[in-house]
């Protein structure tokens, strides 16, 4: 698979890829937990990949000196931000730190599926369904696990990336 300098494209392969390899994994894979984990991965690549843009305003909205607009709402604000990194960086300055954002969001998605998926079948009854509250404590349970297993130093690289300035002088 490789990517084409559309973000719309990008983010319609991954979907087409997680669907191909869920079909392979229906049909292959007998473990649950590793079934859950490719899952939570191509879940993570679309979800960073839809919303990376999003994530790089909020940053550098976070990261700019400029004051706030006086009299106008939050949209507005977004849409100022937005417009002026398209226009000074191009269209693709939107995903910067897309590798570190889609390799984080796919461990920690892979991490908390699998986790869900083993406490599952661990604590499945002899009825074969979990309870409301199991499943609580199993939603409870594999949000523990991601949060203990998942670094911040892809985070950091990609806060980095999107606040760094377009220039020859690329620190990352």
């Amino acid at each position: 698979w490789v990517p084409r300098r559309d973000p719309w494209h990008l983010i319609s392969d991954a979907m087409v890829t997680s669907q191909r390899v869920l079909e392979r994994g229906r049909a292959g894979i007998e473990n649950e937990a590793v079934r859950s984990m490719l899952a939570g991965a191509l879940t993570g690549a679309v979800e960073a990949t839809a919303t990376c843009p999003l994530d790089t305003i909020k940053v550098r909205m976070q990261t700019l000196d400029a004051p706030l607009s006086m009299g106008r709402g939050p949209l507005y604000r977004i849409g100022i931000t937005g417009s002026h990194i398209v226009q000074n960086e191009g269209l693709m300055a939107l995903w910067k730190g897309w590798g570190p954002l889609v390799s984080g969001v796919m461990v920690k998605k892979a991490i908390r599926f699998s986790s869900f998926a083993q406490f599952k079948s661990t604590f499945k009854p002899p009825s074969g369904k979990l309870s409301g509250f199991m499943t609580f404590l199993g939603g409870i349970f594999a949000g523990t696990v991601e949060t203990i297993a998942v670094v911040t130093p892809s985070e950091m690289l990609k806060i980095r990336l999107q606040t760094e300035k377009a220039s020859c002088q690329l620190v990352y």
